[in-house]
């Protein structure tokens, strides 16, 4: 596919690009494509432009390792202006049953828990709208944005979130203990809404240290953000 990358060098492709390499025309769908490389630290990023409004969006994010385990946030109620799917990727040699459990914001299972999803083909590719995910669990609508815990029979799930207004945007990206680029409350121009997630079954407090881009702590540090967060539960911050 890129042959002699040199060191640090980077080679970017088009969808036109990969079909004269791999001797396809085109394809139907989305695909996906498993890469491998000579050198240690190979890096993939995926991005889509929208043609209308020509935004470049980044869709390499997923919640999953190449475990049977994986988590999809932000997922808004059925009916509301934004639209969501979700993508599960499976990349095994072999099929895969995947099943899912759906939380909403206090941490309630809604609907039934563990819903056949369905079956994903060995390098297959399953896509479920939101309102298909709340008819398979029961769950006519939610307040708020749910979440849902996927779970695979076979090793190598990958799942992508994504929702819908104008542009399709990725939803799958979480940092672990951190939340960065948040603008000042009296900025004008950008709005950030912090969700952060226990997609444990322990309850406890999130602490929390706000700094400055110098590094000067803001405020009260080691803030208890969160008191006694409920298991599987959703706290928002603006």
């Amino acid at each position: 596919l890129a042959a002699s990358l040199a060191a640090n060098a980077v080679a970017v492709l088009s969808a036109g690009d990969i079909a004269k390499a791999v001797g396809t025309a085109g394809w139907a769908g989305k695909a996906w494509m498993s890469l491998t490389s000579a050198f240690a630290g190979l890096k993939i990023m995926n991005t889509l432009r929208d043609l209308t409004s020509n935004t470049l969006i980044n869709v390499s994010c997923d919640t999953g390792s190449t475990g049977t385990s994986a988590y999809v946030y932000n997922q808004p109620p059925v009916g509301s202006t934004t639209s969501a799917s979700v993508r599960i990727y499976n990349t095994a040699g072999t099929p895969g049953a995947v099943t899912g459990t759906l939380y909403a914001e206090n941490g309630s299972v809604l609907g039934v828990a563990n819903v056949a999803l369905g079956t994903v083909a060995a390098n297959g590719v399953l896509s479920q709208s939101q309102s298909n995910i709340a008819t398979l669990v029961g769950a006519s609508s939610w307040t708020g944005r749910a979440w849902m815990q996927v779970n695979s029979s076979v090793s190598g799930l990958k799942v992508l979130g994504f929702t819908k207004q104008t542009t399709k945007m990725d939803m799958s990206c979480v940092e672990t203990d951190s939340a960065f680029v948040i603008p000042s409350p009296n900025n004008g121009q950008d709005q950030p809404i912090i969700r952060i997630y226990n997609p444990s079954g322990t309850v406890g407090d999130v602490t929390a240290t706000l700094y400055d881009p110098t590094g000067v702590a803001l405020g009260t540090s080691n803030l208890k953000l969160v008191a006694n967060m409920a298991p599987r539960s959703v706290a928002i911050f603006n």
